[in-house]
């Protein structure tokens, strides 16, 4: 018989992705009197913008350490609200670059673009940027990906899809040759 071992690495603390602790000493920010105010894990790492002013049932997760930021963006979840998005598939003018995209698609990139760029405004300091999602999430990541392509040129991107539908038209794709994109399908 073989042995097989999993294969792990020790990651040093300093090189693990952060969570920022809710600390009132390393962040002054979250002092209880601020109340909802307060940043915490949950309103600096994840988008839930559920219930929300503008509610694209959109979700993500970002983190970072002194090497790269990973963004991820939640694919199709819940039938009736993720099948509305995906069928919401009118094409409209990609303000930020070339071509038509997905209406519904373009809806939720939007929400994530803003979450994304707090985020970065934050925490860059030349790391790696990581952006991935599948299917629905997938084609949110995309259209992300290459809204902050466009916003700053020192941005190093690499986009990760699997299982993405078609986020644009040829225009579109055409405007993010330059993306660096590993599609899986």
């Amino acid at each position: 018989p073989h042995a097989y071992y999993p294969l792990y690495e020790d990651v040093p603390y300093s090189q693990r992705l952060e969570v920022v602790p809710f600390d009132p000493e390393l962040y002054p920010i979250n002092q209880p009197s601020n109340k909802l105010d307060q940043e915490t894990p949950a309103t600096l790492h994840f988008l839930d913008d559920r219930g929300q002013e503008v509610d694209t049932d959109t979700q993500a997760f970002i983190t970072h350490n002194r090497e790269l930021i990973l963004l991820a963006v939640r694919g199709t979840s819940e039938f009736l609200p993720d099948g509305l998005r995906d069928a919401e598939a009118f094409q409209v003018p990609f303000m930020e670059g070339a071509g038509k995209v997905h209406r519904g698609f373009y809806e939720a990139a939007r929400q994530v673009y803003r979450f994304a760029v707090a985020y970065l405004d934050k925490f860059y300091a030349g790391q790696k940027l990581v952006i991935c999602g599948h299917s629905l999430g997938g084609a949110i990541a995309l259209l992300v990906a290459e809204m902050l392509r466009r916003r700053s040129d020192s941005y190093d991107l690499l986009l990760y899809t699997y299982g993405a539908p078609r986020a644009g038209d040829s225009d579109f794709v055409e405007g993010a040759k330059s993306l660096v994109h590993y599609l899986t399908v």
